[in-house]
């Protein structure tokens, strides 16, 4: 890899190496598994787009968890749904979105943890995402094409929203998808708005990462 092309560049004007994000999701990847123990484990997204989601995502690829990316869209009761239905315990949440645990809290009591991710932790000894990133790095978890990665939501437009299930393989080849249709030039910056809940952004982050560039 380029040393001088960074793997993200956040709003800031922060550059996150290939190798900082790396290390990033080792950490991340032996936090989580601190916080769900079990081997395909679910844990729970709730945030806006950021180098720290694209990091949560490959963190559950690398350490044997299953991430559930959940739609910022919804309403309390739906989220609450989604955690019951994927069997959440843990939840990471932006600031944007801290104001609506309370809420899904009063529809489950399935949550055990809710990690802060981007502001200070307020009242939950998991801490932050931060704290999580600077834990000792994991190595790989055992996997093949097969294990799930991802349990994305459908939009529930002819009844309850289901989860539908993508592994290893189905993710990359989502990424493959885009870089071999020619949409993604090598070593190129990205401007990533389609919101990470949806399969289509995932694809897209890994596409950019497949080829080299930047996501911004």
């Amino acid at each position: 890899l380029d040393a001088g092309v960074p793997a993200f560049i956040d709003l800031d004007g922060t550059h996150t190496s290939y190798d900082r994000f790396s290390a990033r999701v080792r950490g991340l990847a032996t936090g989580i598994a601190d916080l769900e123990p079990r081997a395909g484990g679910a844990f729970g997204i709730l945030a806006l787009n950021s180098r720290a989601y694209v990091e949560l995502l490959f963190a559950a690829a690398w350490g044997g968890r299953v991430a559930v990316p959940l739609n910022v869209r919804w309403s309390a009761s739906e989220l609450a749904y989604a955690i019951d239905d994927a069997g959440i315990e843990v939840l990471f949440v932006d600031e944007a979105m801290q104001s609506t645990v309370e809420r899904i809290r009063e529809k489950t009591h399935r949550l055990r943890h809710v990690v802060a991710i981007g502001h200070p932790a307020v009242g939950d000894p998991a801490g932050s995402l931060e704290a999580l990133a600077a834990s000792r790095p994991a190595a790989a978890s055992p996997a093949a094409a097969d294990t799930p990665v991802a349990v994305i939501y459908t939009g529930g437009t002819t009844g309850a929203s289901r989860g539908a299930v993508h592994t290893q393989a189905s993710l990359f080849a989502s990424g493959l998808n885009c870089v071999c249709m020619g949409g993604i030039p090598r070593e190129s910056r990205c401007l990533l708005v389609l919101p990470l809940f949806h399969s289509g952004a995932i694809g897209l982050a890994i596409a950019q990462l497949l080829q080299r560039g930047t996501i911004v």
